[in-house]
């Protein structure tokens, strides 16, 4: 395999994402270069007796940027992984990564300009074996290359209300065949009561949409439209009631806003945290909902639950995010990932998912638990917008991230994070069905547990750099006839130079 690798929708997404650099004059500019070397008993993540181990030297140039001025705020973070393999050349790649985001004022803050462009690797079916890393060859990653563009709005009107929306295209390209490229639409209007005067009656009426246009499986459409009227019983205290229609997202016939939809519930603000919970129902039974989340000087802790229809595509486009981050300060933690997703697969259903996030810093320590819940219900793939569909059993996560760093000196810092999963899936390739038209094949069920340890110890050997060493730990166990199951366990040295 050639280790250059190069497509028009990846380069066009690096030129994007990097189109701030002309206007760097007052902006920060921080390049780094990352030189590591890895061993690995198990290169292919094979099952026992098959494994391969192999020596890897990763070399990562990286260049952050971040532009803030009048009418402008943008930022940039490009990455690319060139990995060596020693024992086997053909293995030889370089990988492009990068995360940025745009917010250019167009009329004022009324109406601006928004655009996020991302590169990323991701796993492609629950059922093959899953990574963190590109360094393990699974032949079950792929380039995911997203970008989307649109305007957003606000702006007060008739006196005590005002309107705000947004209007975004986008795309997502695969490099992966059995993954289907998409194009996005994006929408969404309100008119409302205005915010900062907090009437004792508000109201909230609005229309939000969503499209995954599929390259061969035609298109999956979201939308609803609803009334929300609220009551402010005082400062701290809102009850709401909330009416609307949505489509029916398991009818690939018909997108029409043809199904009711009610909600009832309250938010509420107790000294330094918020609540909200709701009840209600929709098209697939009833709903609920809740949030509570709390932020003190040193501690942040997060509850949540929420009921939604989607797909893993348009799950993943709306968690990209839209506001350049140029304020400083630290990136909030992601919620543990399910490792259920099927990038570039049409399966519409129902996400369930909980959250319970808590961290802490404490004397030159800091710890951070994220347990987690998700449940996939109503599984159904539309082939080409036709009614033959194909009923897919309910998939189900469970299971925690924790992570603790501690100083254990003037320049030392280490770290110890664990993760664990409970899974329970549809099993696509063990039943031999094709992903991109599974209608005439009953799929497998399949469960397992991932569970992976990482130890760390980073040594800053000057103002600009800095010494790493790893040692690592997977597993993959618990299939029922044990052929997928695996181990491995990984070291790796690494030097760290900042040229800023």
């Amino acid at each position: 395999m050639s280790i250059y690798r190069c497509a028009g929708p990846r380069s066009l997404v690096l030129l994007a994402g990097l189109l701030p650099l002309p206007l760097l004059a007052a902006s920060a500019i921080q390049p780094s270069v990352t030189v590591a070397e890895i061993y690995t008993n198990n290169v292919d993540l094979a099952p026992s007796g098959q494994e391969e181990d192999e020596w890897v030297t990763r070399l990562a140039p990286r260049i952050e940027l971040i532009y803030e001025g009048v009418g402008l705020q943008a930022t940039a973070d490009y990455t690319l992984e060139a990995l060596f393999y020693a024992n086997d050349s053909d293995r030889n790649e370089v990988y492009n990564q990068l995360n940025s985001a745009a917010l250019l004022d167009l009329i004022g803050k009324d109406l601006q300009l928004r655009g996020a462009a991302v590169i990323n690797q991701v796993n492609l079916a629950p059922e093959q074996p899953v990574s963190n890393s590109n360094i393990n060859t699974t032949g079950n990653r792929s380039d995911a290359t997203t970008w989307n563009l649109g305007p957003q709005w606000h702006r007060d009107v008739l006196g005590n209300s005002e309107i705000e929306g947004y209007a975004t295209i986008g795309q997502v390209n695969y490099d992966a065949r059995d993954s289907q490229d998409v194009d996005t639409v994006s929408g969404r209007f309100a008119l409302q009561s205005s915010r900062k005067r907090r009437p004792t009656v508000g109201y909230e009426l609005a229309y939000e949409y969503d499209k995954v246009e599929y390259e061969l499986s035609g298109d999956t459409v979201v939308q609803t439209a609803y009334l929300q009227l609220g009551y402010q019983v005082n400062t701290d205290l809102e009850l709401f009631v909330l009416g609307g229609l949505d489509n029916d997202i398991e009818d690939p016939t018909d997108d029409s806003l043809s199904e009711g939809r009610w909600e009832a519930g309250f938010s509420t603000n107790i000294g330094a945290s918020h609540m909200r919970a709701a009840v209600g129902h929709r098209y697939f039974g009833p709903t609920y909902s809740f949030l509570w989340e709390l932020e003190d000087f040193d501690s942040t802790y997060r509850i949540s639950y929420s009921e939604a229809p989607t797909t893993s595509d348009l799950t993943a486009v709306s968690e990209i995010p839209t506001t350049p981050a140029t304020g400083g300060g630290t990136t909030p933690t992601p919620p543990p990932d399910s490792d259920l997703a099927r990038p570039g697969n049409p399966t519409r259903f129902i996400l369930r998912r909980g959250d319970a996030l808590g961290s802490w810093q404490l004397h030159r320590t800091e710890l951070s638990v994220g347990l987690f819940w998700e449940e996939r219900q109503d599984q159904v793939f539309a082939s080409d917008q036709l009614a033959t569909t194909a009923d897919l059993s309910n998939e189900e996560s469970y299971g925690f991230d924790a992570g603790l760093s501690w100083e254990i000196g003037a320049k030392s810092v280490a770290s110890l994070t664990a993760d664990w999963r409970h899974r329970e899936y549809n099993d696509l390739e063990g039943a031999g069905c094709d992903p991109l038209d599974p209608a005439p094949c009953t799929p497998l069920a399949a469960d397992d547990e991932l569970t992976r340890l990482i130890g760390a110890i980073d040594y800053t050997l000057g103002l600009k750099t800095g010494l790493g060493f790893r040692l690592g730990w997977q597993r993959r166990g618990g299939a029922a006839d044990g052929s997928s199951d695996y181990d491995e366990l990984w070291g790796s040295v690494q030097l760290l130079r900042k040229f800023y």
